[in-house]
């Protein structure tokens, strides 16, 4: 085939090439162990392998579980079905098995961005700038290591991309009812990815001649696909009621302290983009917005107008994870690639355009070695599973610890999926040694804590307390903020006196955690990163009582 013959594609082939390797690379990390022979280190991902589990061999066709849409475990079940035909699967092959289709569909979404870019500039040369763009995006490459749902829409958001281009150049019915399977598809992968129709409504609103009857196609289409994909509404719509009930209230109230105090706008500025994308793509990016608009370049519009909407509504959720803003990469990355080719355009003597070439090409190399300091998490030992090997070591069965509620940021005691069973577990689990006071439970939404007396300030309080600083940085941060709402007011109260009597009591016995760094020269300082993007590094400390 002609394409084949292309340079320009085959090196676009070459950019694929590293994408995938910069997503395989540790992608072992986390799998489970003797310490946590059902759960990986990393939160959710369970939540995915379980239906897929069920779907793949238990011969349901529906996943039951909708707090996620069901295309990605579909592929996950599919995935799961065929390897089994080659020899039975162990719970940490399957889980290894729907990384790699994350790390595919991650990987496929820096070829579909070279193919819209193509289409959207009608330049191959700006195409490959913005797939390498993509391809070397920091949390793109660390979550693309995750059996997760938020890789994989970034697939669909890059080929609403394309043909919303398509749209503008071929306004046909044809383009706008494809245009629209891809949103639905998008949607279907991660529900806040509807909002990609945005990048379809820009071009068709560009077109002349623009027909309502298309827009209505498009919308069509874009139903039928999610619900193919996610057919649970249609036939669970009770029990699809009630997840998305608790995802709206989630999304209104927040992730418990988390996230409480911060301004959406510029919490999703300095953390979810500034170390999502990195400093460099994040600049070129707005530079790339602000010169779409300057020069009135339509072809950019559905990329710079999505990501400005997107940005905006997303801030007025209380639940601020990086992950969310994984969406729009495609259309950032875009933007960052027309924001180098248009300063080079503007500058006109030769040595200028010579240091803004430079200058671009210095950050490319800043933001790789940014990605390789982040995969070199993936290739540590969890911090969780040290701290595990410590405890067993060092401190004497049938002890007492104390913790707050042990979510997956910590030394791993339960070998059950939060405490529950499964039917395919195939690692051998460790017996567990010890007793454990809990001194707070996770709530997502306020109440009022139920404590009388602070327990690390008893006199039988527990010899031995384990923190992991995801519990400790939020109450502290709030203890004196006055954007702290009333409703989590006595929740932080609780948690700092239990962390003042923490300082008092006890004195450190150890402390796990890791440096962002890659070749010897550290990035910067790892506590910097967001709430998702710390999940290879949960700093845990072990302190013993005075």
């Amino acid at each position: 085939m002609k394409i084949f013959r292309d340079k320009y594609f085959i090196a676009a082939m070459f950019v694929f090439a590293l994408a995938l390797v910069l997503r395989l690379v540790g992608i072992k990390w986390g799998l489970p162990d003797m310490y946590r022979s059902y759960d990986t280190y990393h939160p959710d991902e369970a939540f995915l392998l379980v239906p897929s589990h069920a779907m793949a061999f238990k011969h349901t066709l529906l996943p039951h579980y909708y707090d996620y849409p069901s295309l990605y475990m579909y592929v996950g079940a599919l995935s799961l079905k065929i390897c089994s035909l080659f020899g039975p699967l162990t719970i940490r092959t399957e889980y290894l098995i729907l990384r790699l289709s994350a790390a595919l569909f991650g990987a496929a979404a820096v070829l579909a961005v070279y193919f819209a870019g193509a289409r959207i500039s009608g330049s191959k040369k700006f195409a490959l700038l913005a797939s390498f763009l993509l391809a070397v995006t920091p949390f793109h490459v660390q979550y693309s290591h995750y059996a997760s749902v938020h890789v994989p829409q970034t697939l669909f958001s890059a080929l609403v991309l394309l043909w919303a281009a398509r749209i503008m150049s071929e306004p046909t019915r044809r383009n706008h009812v494809i245009g629209g399977i891809m949103v639905g598809l998008a949607a279907g992968t991660c529900y806040n990815a509807a909002s990609s129709c945005v990048a379809i409504i820009t071009a068709w609103f560009l077109t002349e001649n623009r027909k309502f009857k298309d827009l209505f196609a498009s919308a069509a289409a874009a139903v039928c696909a999610f619900f193919v994909v996610t057919p649970g509404p249609l036939f669970e719509p009770m029990k699809f009621a009630g997840f998305m009930s608790f995802q709206v209230k989630h999304a209104m109230y927040g992730h418990s302290i988390v996230f409480t105090g911060y301004r959406g706008y510029e919490y999703n500025f300095t953390a979810a983009l500034f170390y999502g994308i990195g400093a460099v793509l994040l600049t070129l990016s707005i530079i790339g917005i602000l010169m779409t608009f300057v020069r009135r370049d339509k072809n950019i519009y559905p990329a710079a107008v999505f990501s400005l909407i997107y940005y905006l509504a997303s801030a007025n959720s209380k639940v601020l994870c990086v992950r969310y803003f994984l969406l729009v990469y495609p259309a950032l990355a875009i933007c960052a690639a027309y924001g180098i080719w248009a300063v080079y355009k503007a500058l006109k003597p030769k040595p200028l355009r010579f240091a803004w070439g430079a200058l671009c090409l210095c950050g490319a190399v800043w933001t790789c070695f940014y990605v390789c300091a982040l995969n070199n998490l993936f290739c540590k030992e969890p911090t969780e599973k040290s701290a595990s090997d410590y405890i067993y070591r060092n401190i004497p069965a049938g002890t007492e610890l104390a913790m707050p509620y042990p979510w997956s940021y910590y030394p791993v005691f339960s070998n059950g999926f939060r405490g529950e069973k499964s039917d395919f577990v195939t690692v051998t689990p460790r017996p567990v040694e010890y007793t454990f006071k809990y001194l707070w439970s996770f709530d997502y939404f306020p109440k009022d804590p139920e404590w009388d007396e602070i327990i690390l300030a008893r006199a039988d309080a527990p010899m031995y307390a384990v923190f992991s600083d995801y519990d400790t940085i939020d109450p502290l941060r709030l203890r004196n903020n006055k954007r702290c709402p009333a409703g989590w007011r006595k929740t932080v109260e609780h948690r700092c006196a239990e962390l003042d009597a923490l300082k008092e009591n006890y004195v450190l016995m150890k402390e796990f955690k890791h440096k962002l760094d890659f070749a010897g020269v550290e990035v910067f300082d790892i506590k910097n990163l967001p709430h998702d993007m710390k999940y290879p590094d949960s700093e845990i400390s072990i302190y013993r009582h005075r």
